[in-house]
């Protein structure tokens, strides 16, 4: 195999461009003798001559014209890819896959991408919705960096950490007769029906497995394909829609009312998932931080502070921005 070096390969190309050993030198910051030097070390690697002298100029016999584009094409490569990884470690390139349910992409990981776009425009996101296990699957198969959800993930792959939890309450029309009610308790839900999205079905099952006072039938009675759907059947129709408050965020308040619930309170946990065994990329890091910092924007807001019972994301910032990011998630 050629012994062949990069300090070799742009000699080449410089003196070609140049047409003297001077002046390839100067532009190379390199004595003429070590210029002289890389030539003849190539010359000797590859076991041929790769310049003539005429009267004017040197230029490149035709092993240096085989030779030439070849190592202008790899310098030109490599150039361009430590560019890319500078940009990278310096978290201003590079691809991040986040996998979550629709209201987390729609109230923090879209506004947190619309941010970070502003300052390291080549940065790529790619943005998959996804709840439940559904989201443990996508980043044990690397089709994602990370995620954010309701199911706590504890697997050889994969692991949870606690983000907040907030209260559960129902989402009504404002005509309906639990919008005139002060105070709602969940004998008085468990009279009508309710609609969920189909991302919502697990989400429900969750919520009914951890809570053993669930007191209302685990099966809706309508299901739609997404949570603008349902927000237009519980607006036109007598239904309600179980939610927790920060999903109720994205519904028409002009036209809905969303109360929580008392007796008993009902919580939904979200986590961030993470690979158990993979570090972040600075790139991931860099929009998990802007992410959790946009979540942490939305529960400050007056109209969800009161319903957010706990929250982790402060601890989860302060873990990523020091560089720790494997640690076990509260039971």
């Amino acid at each position: 195999m050629l012994n062949v070096t990069l300090k070799q390969l742009r000699a080449l190309v410089a003196v070609s461009r140049n047409g003297s050993i001077s002046k390839a030198a100067a532009s190379l910051h390199l004595s003429q003798p070590a210029l002289t030097m890389q030539l003849r070390q190539l010359e000797s690697a590859i076991d041929a001559q790769l310049f003539d002298r005429t009267t004017r100029r040197l230029e490149p016999t035709q092993a240096g014209k085989i030779l030439l584009p070849v190592a202008t094409r790899v310098l030109s490569e490599i150039a361009e890819g430590l560019e890319q990884v500078d940009l990278v470690v310096r978290h201003r390139a590079g691809s991040v896959g986040i996998v979550a349910g629709a209201s987390v992409i729609q109230l923090a990981i879209v506004p947190a991408i619309a941010k970070i776009a502003t300052v390291y425009p080549d940065i790529s996101v790619r943005v998959t919705e996804s709840v439940g296990e559904e989201i443990g699957k996508l980043i044990t198969m690397d089709q994602a960096d990370f995620g954010i959800g309701n199911f706590l993930v504890d697997s050889e792959t994969a692991e949870s950490h606690f983000l907040l939890k907030d209260e559960v309450g129902v989402l009504c029309s404002r005509h309906h007769e639990l919008a005139r009610k002060k105070h709602l308790f969940w004998r008085d839900v468990c009279k009508h029906p309710y609609a969920v999205s189909r991302g919502q079905g697990s989400a429900i099952r969750t919520l009914a497995a951890r809570n053993a006072a669930w007191p209302i039938p685990v099966r809706p009675q309508f299901v739609t394909s997404n949570m603008t759907s349902m927000f237009s059947l519980v607006e036109q129709c007598s239904c309600i829609a179980l939610l927790p408050t920060i999903a109720a965020l994205r519904a028409p308040r002009r036209s809905m009312v969303f109360r929580t619930i008392k007796e008993p309170a009902l919580y939904r946990e979200l986590y961030l998932v993470m690979p158990r065994h993979r570090r972040l990329s600075p790139t991931s890091k860099q929009v998990a931080l802007a992410v959790l910092s946009q979540l942490q924007s939305v529960i400050s807001r007056p109209s969800v502070k009161s319903a957010i019972v706990e929250s982790g994301i402060d601890r989860m910032r302060h873990i990523l921005e020091m560089g720790g990011e494997s640690f076990r998630a509260p039971d």
